[in-house]
């Protein structure tokens, strides 16, 4: 019975497949060591891949095996390449979102707290909304008077109409609903009061913060 010779090649081949072997097998613990906590099938992709090289012998590694680990080790980068991008991108939209919200709080401005006169009409803003004084007239605006990015308020409030003389009790005015809306710079105003049940306009006022009023109530 002859003895078997294996070829020079073949032996240089098992050879390099062995120390290939050895440094796959090397890269695979390195990759388990620095696992992402949320990518963990990469750590089975690369258990399967160590135990497969643990259980060949480098000289007698067969084509299939090593065509099998490089596939698992090739699905197991894709899978964490992927995996670990999708929740970085999700990461970065959510701060995106909180930024954006951030933004929005910080540039909310709000109508200059004060006194603000003009020709027949008195307003003395506050934090809660404003007090109206007009000639023959009352208005309250009942919620802060916040105002957008072109300097355009909208409020919501009530109106309530005088007359001269005595008034009985029980005979008040009653208020009516309506919108305060206009401009502002932060020094002067333009205030349109409307009816918000029937779209009159009661009336346009310019204002100036600290400025005095000139009104002549009824008598």
């Amino acid at each position: 019975m002859s003895n078997s010779v294996i070829p020079t090649n073949s032996v240089a081949r098992g050879q390099a497949v062995g120390m290939n072997a050895t440094a796959l097998n090397s890269g695979g613990l390195h990759l388990t060591r620095r696992k992402a906590p949320h990518c963990k099938a990469v750590a089975a992709f690369c258990a399967v891949f160590s135990s497969l090289l643990d259980f060949s012998d480098g000289s007698n590694m067969n084509h299939l095996t090593i065509i099998l680990a490089a596939l698992l080790l090739f699905m197991a980068m894709s899978f964490q390449n992927e995996s670990c991008s999708g929740k970085q991108q999700t990461v970065n939209t959510k701060s995106q979102s909180v930024n954006i919200k951030k933004v929005a709080v910080q540039t909310e401005a709000r109508m200059t707290k004060g006194t603000w006169g003009g020709n027949h009409i008195s307003m003395e803003v506050t934090e809660e909304g404003a007090q109206i004084e007009y000639d023959c007239a009352h208005g309250t605006i009942s919620e802060p008077v916040k105002i957008d990015s072109h300097g355009k308020f909208s409020a919501k409030g009530t109106h309530v109409r005088e007359r001269g003389g005595p008034i009985r009790v029980g005979s008040e005015e009653k208020g009516e609903p309506v919108i305060y809306s206009g401009t502002t710079d932060g020094k002067t105003a333009t205030l349109t009061v409307t009816n918000s049940a029937t779209d009159e306009v009661i009336g346009t006022f310019t204002l100036t913060l600290g400025k005095g009023s000139r009104i002549t109530k009824c008598l």
